[in-house]
């Protein structure tokens, strides 16, 4: 799921690849926290395109196995 989110992402600001891997570095360690896991959601609207949290989908698809994380799903206003 990871993978997919961030590679539909089409506003993307550059990855920071030292933050990924701190991130990956502390969920193979198993001391990410329950706050980081769930202070601010990833977020991603209906169709499943990524607004917020590349960084930490990176640190899961480095990390190598899944890891639980909130999810809200934003729903684009209609026109």
């Amino acid at each position: 799921m990871a993978a997919t989110w961030l590679s539909d992402n089409p506003n993307r600001r550059p990855l920071d690849a030292a933050r990924a891997a701190e991130y990956a570095a502390k969920m193979k360690a198993g001391t990410w926290t329950e706050r980081e896991r769930h202070e601010t959601p990833i977020t991603v609207t209906e169709g499943g395109t990524l607004i917020n949290g590349q960084h930490r989908l990176s640190a899961v698809v480095l990390a190598g196995f899944p890891v639980r994380l909130r999810v809200a799903v934003y729903r684009l206003p209609q026109t």
